[in-house]
Protein backbone atom coordinates (compact mmCIF):
# COMPACT_ATOMS: atom_id res chain seq x y z
CA UNK A 1 0.00 0.00 0.00
CA UNK A 2 3.00 2.48 0.86
CA UNK A 3 4.32 1.66 -1.98
CA UNK A 4 1.67 2.08 -4.41
CA UNK A 5 1.02 5.68 -2.25
CA UNK A 6 4.96 6.73 -2.98
CA UNK A 7 4.11 5.90 -6.57
CA UNK A 8 1.08 7.99 -7.10
CA UNK A 9 2.66 10.72 -5.61
CA UNK A 10 5.89 10.60 -8.40
CA UNK A 11 3.28 10.39 -11.41
CA UNK A 12 1.73 13.47 -9.54
CA UNK A 13 4.18 15.53 -9.39
CA UNK A 14 5.15 14.19 -13.14
CA UNK A 15 2.17 15.39 -14.17
CA UNK A 16 2.79 18.72 -12.46
CA UNK A 17 5.92 19.50 -14.21
CA UNK A 18 4.90 18.31 -17.36
CA UNK A 19 8.00 15.82 -17.53
CA UNK A 20 8.44 12.14 -16.91
CA UNK A 21 9.82 11.07 -14.24
CA UNK A 22 12.52 7.97 -14.34
CA UNK A 23 12.45 5.76 -11.25
CA UNK A 24 15.69 3.79 -10.79
CA UNK A 25 15.14 0.55 -8.40
CA UNK A 26 17.95 -0.59 -6.12
CA UNK A 27 16.66 -3.54 -4.00
CA UNK A 28 17.73 -6.66 -2.20
CA UNK A 29 18.75 -10.45 -4.17
CA UNK A 30 15.29 -11.48 -2.62
CA UNK A 31 11.97 -12.53 -3.45
CA UNK A 32 10.41 -9.21 -1.93
CA UNK A 33 13.20 -7.31 -3.55
CA UNK A 34 12.01 -8.30 -7.50
CA UNK A 35 8.40 -8.05 -6.29
CA UNK A 36 9.12 -4.19 -5.54
CA UNK A 37 10.69 -3.32 -8.68
CA UNK A 38 7.29 -5.40 -10.47
CA UNK A 39 4.89 -3.34 -8.51
CA UNK A 40 6.56 -0.15 -9.30
CA UNK A 41 6.61 -1.42 -13.03
CA UNK A 42 3.13 -2.69 -12.97
CA UNK A 43 1.61 0.23 -11.66
CA UNK A 44 3.12 2.53 -13.76
CA UNK A 45 1.90 4.68 -16.65
CA UNK A 46 3.20 6.81 -19.33
CA UNK A 47 4.20 9.70 -16.71
CA UNK A 48 7.17 7.00 -15.24
CA UNK A 49 10.22 4.79 -16.37
CA UNK A 50 10.72 2.28 -13.88
CA UNK A 51 14.32 0.97 -14.29
CA UNK A 52 15.37 -2.42 -12.49
CA UNK A 53 19.23 -1.60 -11.25
CA UNK A 54 19.06 -4.92 -8.87
CA UNK A 55 20.68 -6.46 -7.39
CA UNK A 56 19.81 -10.05 -8.83
CA UNK A 57 20.91 -13.27 -7.48
CA UNK A 58 22.74 -14.36 -10.69
CA UNK A 59 24.87 -10.94 -10.44
CA UNK A 60 25.22 -11.26 -6.56
CA UNK A 61 26.69 -14.88 -7.03
CA UNK A 62 28.85 -14.38 -10.18
CA UNK A 63 29.92 -11.10 -10.88
CA UNK A 64 30.40 -9.97 -7.08
CA UNK A 65 31.25 -13.03 -5.49
CA UNK A 66 28.41 -12.57 -2.67
CA UNK A 67 27.08 -16.05 -0.80
CA UNK A 68 23.35 -16.16 0.04
CA UNK A 69 21.72 -16.87 2.97
CA UNK A 70 18.92 -18.83 3.69
CA UNK A 71 15.54 -17.24 5.17
CA UNK A 72 12.82 -19.01 6.51
CA UNK A 73 9.32 -17.97 5.42
CA UNK A 74 7.01 -16.90 8.36
CA UNK A 75 4.12 -18.69 6.64
CA UNK A 76 4.64 -20.96 3.81
CA UNK A 77 2.92 -19.42 0.50
CA UNK A 78 3.25 -19.79 -3.11
CA UNK A 79 5.09 -17.96 -5.54
CA UNK A 80 3.47 -15.34 -7.36
CA UNK A 81 2.39 -15.34 -10.89
CA UNK A 82 3.61 -12.05 -11.17
CA UNK A 83 7.40 -13.30 -10.04
CA UNK A 84 6.51 -16.32 -12.08
CA UNK A 85 5.86 -14.90 -15.16
CA UNK A 86 8.65 -12.04 -14.85
CA UNK A 87 11.59 -13.76 -13.46
CA UNK A 88 14.26 -15.79 -15.59
CA UNK A 89 14.23 -19.07 -14.94
CA UNK A 90 17.55 -19.46 -13.37
CA UNK A 91 16.73 -16.75 -11.21
CA UNK A 92 13.82 -18.25 -9.79
CA UNK A 93 16.25 -21.55 -9.29
CA UNK A 94 18.40 -19.48 -7.06
CA UNK A 95 15.94 -17.59 -4.69
CA UNK A 96 14.31 -21.14 -4.25
CA UNK A 97 15.99 -24.01 -5.46
CA UNK A 98 12.84 -25.16 -7.34
CA UNK A 99 11.94 -25.03 -11.35
CA UNK A 100 8.97 -22.86 -12.34
CA UNK A 101 6.65 -26.11 -13.02
CA UNK A 102 7.48 -27.15 -9.43
CA UNK A 103 6.73 -23.32 -7.96
CA UNK A 104 3.28 -23.68 -9.79
CA UNK A 105 1.77 -25.57 -7.12
CA UNK A 106 4.78 -25.96 -4.14
CA UNK A 107 4.50 -23.73 -0.96
CA UNK A 108 7.39 -22.29 -0.11
CA UNK A 109 9.14 -22.58 3.22
CA UNK A 110 12.85 -21.89 2.41
CA UNK A 111 13.93 -18.72 0.26
CA UNK A 112 17.60 -17.85 -0.31
CA UNK A 113 18.69 -13.99 -0.41
CA UNK A 114 21.61 -11.62 -0.42
CA UNK A 115 20.85 -8.44 0.95
CA UNK A 116 22.70 -5.09 -0.31
CA UNK A 117 24.14 -4.71 2.93
CA UNK A 118 26.53 -7.76 2.77
CA UNK A 119 28.64 -5.18 0.90
CA UNK A 120 30.67 -2.68 2.34
CA UNK A 121 29.79 1.18 1.79
CA UNK A 122 32.60 1.29 -1.02
CA UNK A 123 31.22 -1.83 -2.76
CA UNK A 124 28.41 -0.56 -2.45
CA UNK A 125 28.95 2.73 -4.39
CA UNK A 126 31.40 0.93 -7.20
CA UNK A 127 28.66 -0.72 -8.26
CA UNK A 128 26.12 1.67 -8.17
CA UNK A 129 28.12 3.71 -9.83
CA UNK A 130 28.72 1.26 -12.81
CA UNK A 131 24.95 0.86 -13.02
CA UNK A 132 24.26 4.22 -13.61
CA UNK A 133 27.27 4.03 -16.05
CA UNK A 134 25.42 1.32 -18.20
CA UNK A 135 22.41 3.67 -18.48
CA UNK A 136 24.84 6.68 -19.25
CA UNK A 137 24.38 8.30 -16.43
CA UNK A 138 27.86 9.90 -15.56
CA UNK A 139 27.34 13.00 -13.87
CA UNK A 140 24.97 14.73 -11.89
CA UNK A 141 22.07 16.42 -13.82
CA UNK A 142 22.95 19.81 -15.09
CA UNK A 143 19.54 21.07 -16.16
CA UNK A 144 18.84 23.96 -18.70
CA UNK A 145 19.85 27.74 -18.09
CA UNK A 146 16.13 28.28 -18.31
CA UNK A 147 15.12 25.87 -15.91
CA UNK A 148 18.00 26.95 -13.43
CA UNK A 149 16.57 30.96 -13.83
CA UNK A 150 12.70 29.61 -12.94
CA UNK A 151 14.54 27.77 -9.69
CA UNK A 152 15.97 30.71 -8.63
CA UNK A 153 12.91 32.79 -8.90
CA UNK A 154 10.53 30.45 -7.29
CA UNK A 155 13.35 30.08 -4.25
CA UNK A 156 13.78 33.38 -4.07
CA UNK A 157 9.95 34.53 -4.01
CA UNK A 158 9.72 31.72 -1.13
CA UNK A 159 12.39 33.09 1.06
CA UNK A 160 11.20 36.97 0.20
CA UNK A 161 7.26 35.70 0.89
CA UNK A 162 8.52 34.17 4.18
CA UNK A 163 10.77 37.45 5.61
CA UNK A 164 7.86 39.53 4.87
CA UNK A 165 5.18 36.99 6.37
CA UNK A 166 8.13 37.11 9.54
CA UNK A 167 7.97 41.00 9.68
CA UNK A 168 3.80 40.86 9.40
CA UNK A 169 3.42 38.77 12.40
CA UNK A 170 6.22 40.37 14.37
CA UNK A 171 4.42 43.70 13.69
CA UNK A 172 0.86 42.55 14.40
CA UNK A 173 2.53 40.63 18.02
CA UNK A 174 1.60 37.35 19.34
CA UNK A 175 -1.01 38.10 21.38
CA UNK A 176 -3.02 39.45 17.84
CA UNK A 177 -1.52 36.13 15.83
CA UNK A 178 -3.41 33.77 18.48
CA UNK A 179 -6.59 35.48 18.76
CA UNK A 180 -7.26 35.43 15.14
CA UNK A 181 -6.02 31.91 14.40
CA UNK A 182 -8.08 30.52 17.68
CA UNK A 183 -11.11 32.60 15.96
CA UNK A 184 -10.34 30.81 12.86
CA UNK A 185 -10.28 27.71 14.04
CA UNK A 186 -13.18 27.61 15.90
CA UNK A 187 -15.10 28.57 13.38
CA UNK A 188 -13.80 25.93 10.71
CA UNK A 189 -14.80 23.18 13.44
CA UNK A 190 -18.06 24.28 14.41
CA UNK A 191 -19.12 24.03 10.41
CA UNK A 192 -20.07 20.30 10.47
CA UNK A 193 -19.01 17.74 7.54
CA UNK A 194 -19.15 14.06 7.53
CA UNK A 195 -15.92 12.85 7.20
CA UNK A 196 -16.99 9.76 8.34
CA UNK A 197 -19.22 9.45 4.85
CA UNK A 198 -16.38 10.83 3.10
CA UNK A 199 -13.88 8.31 4.33
CA UNK A 200 -15.74 5.27 2.88
CA UNK A 201 -16.34 6.96 -0.41
CA UNK A 202 -12.82 8.08 -0.75
CA UNK A 203 -11.14 5.08 0.49
CA UNK A 204 -13.56 2.97 -2.05
CA UNK A 205 -12.09 5.39 -4.46
CA UNK A 206 -8.56 5.65 -4.23
CA UNK A 207 -7.09 2.80 -2.19
CA UNK A 208 -3.94 4.21 -2.18
CA UNK A 209 -4.78 6.84 -0.16
CA UNK A 210 -4.18 6.98 3.43
CA UNK A 211 -7.44 8.53 5.92
CA UNK A 212 -5.09 11.35 6.95
CA UNK A 213 -4.70 12.46 3.27
CA UNK A 214 -8.40 12.43 2.88
CA UNK A 215 -9.49 13.80 6.00
CA UNK A 216 -6.61 16.40 5.73
CA UNK A 217 -7.52 17.71 2.34
CA UNK A 218 -11.24 18.40 3.23
CA UNK A 219 -10.21 20.26 6.51
CA UNK A 220 -7.94 22.24 4.90
CA UNK A 221 -10.43 23.15 1.94
CA UNK A 222 -12.77 24.08 4.99
CA UNK A 223 -10.56 26.17 6.92
CA UNK A 224 -9.04 28.03 3.23
CA UNK A 225 -12.94 28.85 2.32
CA UNK A 226 -13.97 30.10 5.63
CA UNK A 227 -10.54 32.37 5.90
CA UNK A 228 -11.19 33.84 2.65
CA UNK A 229 -14.41 35.08 3.48
CA UNK A 230 -15.16 38.82 3.08
CA UNK A 231 -16.00 39.10 6.76
CA UNK A 232 -13.21 37.10 8.62
CA UNK A 233 -11.20 39.56 5.81
CA UNK A 234 -12.86 43.00 6.98
CA UNK A 235 -11.94 41.88 10.50
CA UNK A 236 -8.41 40.73 10.32
CA UNK A 237 -7.77 44.55 8.12
CA UNK A 238 -9.82 46.03 11.46
CA UNK A 239 -7.94 44.72 14.47
CA UNK A 240 -4.38 44.96 12.24
CA UNK A 241 -5.70 48.68 11.72
CA UNK A 242 -6.13 48.80 15.22
CA UNK A 243 -2.96 47.44 16.15
CA UNK A 244 -1.09 50.38 13.85
CA UNK A 245 -2.21 52.64 15.74
CA UNK A 246 -1.78 51.72 19.12
CA UNK A 247 1.77 51.38 17.42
Amino acid sequence: MRLRRLLARIQEASRRRGEKITILCVHDADLMGHDIYLTLKDGGDETVDVVDLGLSMMEAITTLGLKPEEAKEEKTHRISNKLLRNLPENELWLLTRLRPKELVDTKVETTYRVELNALTPEQFLLWLKKKLATLGILEKVHPPEHIVNAEVREVTKNAVHKLVTMEILRFAGEDLVNFLEFKLCEIAEHAYYDYEGLLDEALAEYPWKGWRDIVGAKAREKSEKHASSPWVKDEIRFRLMERLKEK
